[in-house]
């Protein structure tokens, strides 16, 4: 998918105006540029632990060092049942794994210290906490990994202390809207979120 002429095609595209292939010339050039430090459901931590990988709407650990599959379910201590929407490791160390709830009358943020064995609730209380929305999306800065963002039903969330306390950071013209995939750009700390039906917004990290 990353290759040039086909970058080409998307901007030729883009500059004439085509509001569709504006959009995908902006999803490639996140998607040839992403940094999956930490992420969703849908990869893993290659920089972290080349040999754990996280999947599935359960979620399991993975062995691949020996190209054997050894499937573990971690989501039996402690978990609630409902829909796990995504999951992420830490960037530094491979036993720290958040995964979040997409579920109404749940907790919707979880962490485990030790690759699963034990689970405590990152949702916070009050005015503070993460209101009792579907979480979709999950992201640990990996230059700062006690600052977390989350993508919810009412926008991005954002804790600066580990997810002990939780405020919106919608802002310039981003609504209160379902934020459904957070992607992480390196090369310029740009995180990216893409919403259901109003557009993607960047925020530069600092």
């Amino acid at each position: 998918m990353c290759s040039t002429a086909y970058k080409k095609w998307l901007l030729s595209g883009a500059k004439k105006g085509n509001v569709v292939l504006l959009l995908l010339f902006l999803f490639f050039i996140v998607s040839c540029d992403y940094d999956d430090r930490a992420t969703t459901t849908s990869s893993s931590d290659s920089t972290a632990d080349a040999n754990l990988q996280c999947s599935g709407d359960n979620p399991l650990a993975t062995d691949v060092a020996t190209n054997v599959f050894s499937m573990t379910q971690i989501d039996t201590n402690g978990l609630p049942t409902g829909y796990i929407s995504s999951i992420a490791v830490h960037p530094s160390n491979p036993s720290i794994v958040l995964v979040s709830y997409s579920t109404f009358g749940v907790k919707h943020l979880w962490k485990s210290c030790d690759g699963g064995n034990a689970w405590q609730s990152l949702d916070g209380s009050g005015d503070t906490g993460i209101p009792d929305i579907p979480v979709h999306t999950i992201f640990i800065n990996p230059l700062n990994t006690a600052h977390i963002y989350i993508g919810t039903d009412l926008g991005v969330l954002y804790s600066a202390d580990g997810g002990q306390n939780w405020e919106s950071i919608n802002m310039n013209g981003m609504a209160n809207v379902v934020v459904e995939k957070l992607a992480y750009q390196a090369s310029t700390r740009s995180l990216f979120a893409f919403t259901h039906g109003r557009g993607v917004f960047r925020v530069t990290l600092p």
